[in-house]
């Protein structure tokens, strides 16, 4: 995460491409619909981890959802779907953290934005590749939940809640990457495409993806109302 940032804000940052690639359908034609963000200070109920009951929580900017963005987009373009509003936040359980979290962020971005500190901080401050967070904060401390809320042309909502019970950015993710390998290898012959392209994973695998992670430790849960 630290390095995509500091990669996004220094000299040698990649230009976005005439033709960005993440906005074209499967079949190769552009999809003029647009997939924008909304990043704000939210209050809400989630489920509470472990739990699952419900409690207040507050919402702050997270880091990476800029780019999480791109992520979104991409399959929403595949498919050819209209225009998305995607909000990504991080949870917190009271407001005094919120105010901390902000506070985070304005002093990370004015140090890594000034060259002398950007420098200070990516030689003495900032954690190095294969630094960071331990094994135990990873299975125990950490989870990741992902909600989404729908609402159709006539009028009908539908939920989605996505839960990993241990930390997403890394051990799951290599679950996630193991799983991917084992449906094309496994079930190529029931997987929704069948030919090759540009594709996202749960474009290209589906349900047959999605019933794997479910198995080995992912919660899903999909209703329409």
């Amino acid at each position: 995460t630290i390095a995509t940032i500091l990669l996004a804000l220094g000299e040698n940052a990649p230009s976005p491409p005439a033709n960005d690639p993440f906005r074209y359908t499967s079949s190769g034609k552009r999809n003029p619909s647009q997939t924008t963000s909304g990043i704000k200070f939210t209050r809400r109920r989630l489920p509470c981890p472990g739990t699952w009951d419900q409690r207040a929580t507050y919402g702050s900017p997270f880091l990476m959802s800029a780019v999480s963005q791109d992520f979104v987009a991409w399959p929403q373009a595949l498919r050819g779907d209209g225009p998305l509003k995607y909000s990504e936040v991080l949870v917190n359980p009271d407001l005094k953290t919120v105010i901390v979290a902000y506070f985070q962020l304005v002093v990370f971005f004015t140090g890594i934005l000034n060259p002398v500190t950007k420098y200070l901080l990516s030689k003495f401050a900032l954690p190095k590749p294969g630094e960071g967070t331990t094994m135990e904060d990873m299975e125990h401390n950490s989870f990741l939940t992902v909600t989404t809320k729908a609402i159709g042309s006539k009028g009908s909502e539908g939920d989605a809640i996505m839960y990993f019970p241990r930390d997403a950015g890394y051990l799951d993710t290599a679950r996630m990457l193991v799983e991917t390998g084992l449906s094309m290898a496994l079930e190529e012959s029931n997987l929704p495409v069948e030919s090759g392209g540009f594709f996202t994973p749960g474009f290209a695998l589906g349900e047959i993806l999605l019933n794997r992670l479910t198995k080995t430790g992912t919660y899903y849960h999909a209703s329409v109302m």
